[in-house]
Order: C-alpha cells, then sequence, then structure tokens
C-alpha cells in the first residue's frame, strides 16, 4: 500500500566542498579561471628618481600565475594576455592613458613568461611624492577568452639621496673686496636625486631642495658668530638649486673678530634626506698682498723703504738683472696701498691671484 511522503518540519542541509554554478567548476577543472590569475614578483625596486626614461623599473620581472599558482605560459595573442590599460596618481587623477603610453610602457621580456615595465620620462621626489609620485597600475588578462582585471598599488617612487656639486671650497674674506659689494660668501649648488647625469633631468633635478647653514669658530678662532650672522638666499641656477650664503646687512659685523671660521651647509630633499659639506672662511681685514716686481734688464737700482704686513719696518734694494734671470721676478709682502713700492715699479696683485708670485696671504 502506497502512502503520502512525510513533511519533516526539520530544516535539512548537506554541505560540500564546492560552490558556484557548474560551468565556473568545470572551467576550473580544466584551468582556465580567468578570474584567478594573479600577478606574482611586482617589486619595483628601481622605481628610483635617478631612473633615466627607457629605465626598467624591476629588477627581476614579474610574471601571471593561474588558479594553481603556475606561471601562465607567455602567448602573444589579441586582445594582448597582458595588458596594461591606465595609471592613475593617489590624487585620483588619470595620469596615463596607455594611448599611447605616456608614463609607463609594459612589454613582454622576449623568450620567456615574465613581464617588465619602462619609464617613459624622468621622475623626481616631490613634497607631494605620497600623493603625486604614487601610482595606481590597473591591468587587463585575456587569459583562456576570458577577461578579467587586476590592480597593483601603491606604487611609488623610491627618494634618492641628493648631491652637492660645488661651492664648499675655502676661501679668504676681505671686506671690501670680497663678496661683490652685497656680502656674498659662497653659492653653494645642489641637485636632487633625479641626477643630471642621466639626459633629460635638467628640468626636475633642482626642484624641492632646501638650504640651511651654519657658522662656528674654527682652530684658535673660539668666537661663534650668534644666529642671524649669515643667511642663504635660494634660487633655481640652470639645473642647480643655488643657495647664496650671504653676510647680513652685506658685511661682518664688527664684533665678529678676524679668524678662521667652519661654514657647513645642509641641503634636504622633500623626502627628509639630506647632504652636506664644510668649508673655512678666514675673515680677514687687513690682508697682506704681494708687490710683485717682474725683472726688465734695466741695470737700475730698485730700493724702497716700506711697512710690512705684521707692522714691522722693511727694506728693499737690488740692481734689476736680465728678464731670463730666475725666477724672472721679486716679491714683496705688504698692506693694501703701499704706494711706495708701486712707485719703485713693483705690481700688486690680487688676494685671489693664481700667480705664483702670489705667496703673501697664504
Amino acid at each position: 500500500m502506497e502512502t503520502d511522503p512525510v513533511e519533516s518540519e526539520l530544516d535539512i542541509f548537506w554541505e560540500t566542498t564546492t560552490e558556484g554554478l557548474i560551468t565556473e567548476l568545470n572551467q576550473a577543472i580544466l584551468g582556465g579561471t580567468a578570474d584567478a590569475v594573479s600577478i606574482s614578483g611586482f617589486n619595483t625596486d628601481l622605481f628610483k628618481e635617478s631612473l633615466a626614461p627607457t629605465g626598467n623599473i624591476f629588477t627581476t620581472p614579474f610574471s601571471l600565475l593561474d588558479q594553481f599558482s603556475n606561471t601562465i605560459t607567455y602567448a602573444n595573442t589579441t586582445p594582448p594576455q597582458l595588458k596594461l590599460n591606465s595609471v592613475f596618481d593617489f590624487n585620483g587623477n588619470l595620469v596615463d592613458d596607455q594611448n599611447p603610453a605616456q608614463l609607463f610602457e609594459l612589454s613582454n621580456v622576449a623568450g620567456t613568461n615574465t613581464y617588465q615595465i619602462a619609464t617613459k620620462v624622468p621622475f623626481y621626489y616631490s613634497n607631494q611624492a605620497s600623493t603625486n609620485q604614487t601610482y595606481t597600475f590597473n591591468f587587463e588578462v585575456n587569459y583562456n577568452g576570458v577577461q578579467s582585471f587586476i590592480t597593483q598599488q601603491p606604487v611609488s617612487l623610491i627618494n634618492v639621496v641628493p648631491s652637492i656639486t660645488s661651492g664648499c671650497t675655502n676661501l679668504t674674506y676681505t671686506p671690501g673686496t670680497t663678496g661683490g659689494g652685497v656680502g656674498t660668501i659662497a653659492n653653494l649648488k645642489a641637485q636632487n636625486g633625479a641626477s643630471t647625469l642621466n639626459v633629460d633631468f635638467d628640468e626636475v633635478a633642482y626642484k624641492d631642495l632646501s638650504w640651511t647653514v651654519t657658522i662656528a669658530g674654527s682652530g684658535d678662532t673660539t668666537y661663534n658668530p650668534p644666529a642671524g650672522t649669515i643667511l642663504v638666499n635660494q634660487s633655481q641656477v640652470n639645473r642647480f638649486w643655488n643657495g647664496r650664503v650671504f653676510f647680513a646687512g652685506g658685511d661682518p659685523p664688527s664684533t665678529m673678530p678676524d679668524g678662521t671660521y667652519l661654514i657647513t651647509g645642509t641641503v634636504e630633499d622633500a623626502g627628509g634626506l639630506s647632504a652636506n659639506c664644510s668649508f673655512t672662511m678666514t675673515l680677514d681685514r687687513t690682508p697682506c698682498f704681494t708687490y710683485k716686481f717682474t725683472y726688465a734688464g734695466s741695470g737700475n737700482t730698485i730700493g724702497a723703504t716700506y711697512t710690512g704686513c705684521n707692522g714691522e719696518s722693511e727694506v728693499i734694494s737690488f740692481v734689476d738683472p736680465p728678464s731670463n734671470t730666475f725666477p724672472g721676478f721679486t716679491t714683496a709682502c705688504a698692506p693694501d696701498n703701499t704706494t711706495v713700492l708701486t712707485n719703485a715699479g713693483f705690481v700688486k696683485l690680487a688676494l685671489n691671484s693664481t700667480d705664483p708670485a702670489n705667496v703673501c696671504n697664504t
């Protein structure tokens, strides 16, 4: 005798280890679930501000993996197996629509199953690097007839230590002679990590840098000038960020004694990396000049009595010898405006003269 089935008042469930549509399961069994494709080894360790255009941003190229973590064999397909669709910065701005490539270019590494990305333009690490030089890469994958998308972020530009290129040279500062009338001590030049040793970097290598300077007594000079004695004026000079170091007011203060001072210039970039250099400035209000007499073979007696650089009385007297007599000249050391020497035929050399006879102010 047949009876009607009993309806249970209990909810009965069966649990399995799979879920989803049978078509998806079949696709997975065949090894073709494009949604499970992933990128392996995406390490942009070469993406530095010193990287020249066309430079690769990966030391080790990256690859595509299927859902079983197997490397997908590269195939030249239409549409491409892997395509860089777009690049956005972290402000949300589209910076590269890949039509054509403007900032970055994706390519297969010939003969391998890996991919590389090269830069198209110079980059530098700016004050807004966390947004302006940090990127989202949007990829399109076409594998086994199925299209999917992969996003890689953040792709961040790596900062590089700035460099000081010139200006840190020991010098003697003489008020009224040195400084160009505005108290200039030195012009320090620097570049950020986007070095101009690489092509096309002149337009960015000077950007987002900042100079600071300090001064202190050196050697036997125990006086330490107060803050504000020297200042730095900053500006772009060609491809460099220039720091013009100068005395406030145009001259060293009267309270600053003659002596040797150590000046240190520090340049810092947008990421907090810095470089520094130091040089000595010898402040000399009463410099010792070299007066040079060049032999002419006149046979005349050349003589003068004058005051030397240390206040001592000096006498010089000689017969002008032939011009080929070694070393070809005679010198005397004396303060500025020692006319008795110039009246005798001596010529005063500039303090910074490169003439071998210029020995009195060393």
